[in-house]
Formats: structure tokens, C-alpha cells, sequence
């Protein structure tokens, strides 16, 4: 599906194509061809989505930041005939990317009245 910039707007944490448009954009894979494919993207978003009481809610900014962290391929560094650029360290991206989508995660508790839980979150059950 073609990045569609006005799916940016909807803020519908429960419309998985307003997931995938976010993902893809804090990602920069918005031009075709994509260096993700959607199938990659909807799996991660649902992998990281978050149900309440049977509604799902996607959080593209978490989806984004696991991508980046898992990424083998992305390079740290790298030098081309003496120019050099390194790259910012994925896991800073991520931890970024978790901050920045604070909102997202407004929106869902706005929606459902509570929060989804961070990864830091211990359920204990007794």
C-alpha cells in the first residue's frame, strides 16, 4: 500500500492503517521502493499492539523503536573511500521514539481509561 500522508492526521490508535502510515514515517520508509513490506510492519504493530477489553490499540511509535532496535543490518558505522558517517546508536533512537509517542499512548488511555503498560510493566498475579 502506498504511503498515504493522510492517514498521519486520523490519530485513531484502534485503525492499524493509521499505525502503518506512523510506523513508516518515524522510520523515513516513505518513498517506494519500501525497505519494509507492509506484512513486516502489520506484524510488528500487532505484536506490539495492546487489547483492553476487546479493542486493540496500535502503537506504531513502539512498533518503530522495536524495529530499530532488532535491526541486524543496521549499521553503526560506515566509511567509504576516507568519508566516514556513523549513525546514531538504534537503542538512543528507540528510547527516543518511545519518548516522542507519549502521546500515542495519551490517546489510548483517554480511550480506554488506563494506560498500557510500559516495558517495564511486572503483572503479578496471585
Amino acid at each position: 500500500m502506498p504511503y498515504d500522508t493522510s492517514k498521519l492526521q486520523a490519530a485513531d490508535p484502534t485503525d492499524i492503517e493509521w499505525g502503518l502510515a506512523w510506523v513508516r514515517h518515524l522510520l523515513r520508509d516513505t518513498a517506494a521502493p519500501y525497505a519494509w513490506q507492509d506484512a513486516e510492519l502489520y506484524a510488528t504493530l500487532q505484536a506490539t499492539a495492546w487489547q483492553h477489553e476487546g479493542t486493540t490499540y496500535y502503537r506504531p511509535h513502539e512498533a518503530a523503536a522495536q524495529i530499530l532496535e532488532t535491526d541486524p543490518d543496521r549499521p553503526l558505522a560506515e566509511s567509504t573511500l576516507g568519508a566516514s558517517v556513523t549513525n546514531r546508536d538504534p537503542r538512543q533512537l528507540a528510547a527516543a521514539m518511545r519518548r516522542a509517542g507519549a502521546w500515542v499512548n495519551d490517546l489510548i488511555a483517554d480511550a480506554a481509561g488506563t494506560r498500557p503498560p510500559s516495558r517495564r510493566t511486572l503483572e503479578v498475579v496471585w
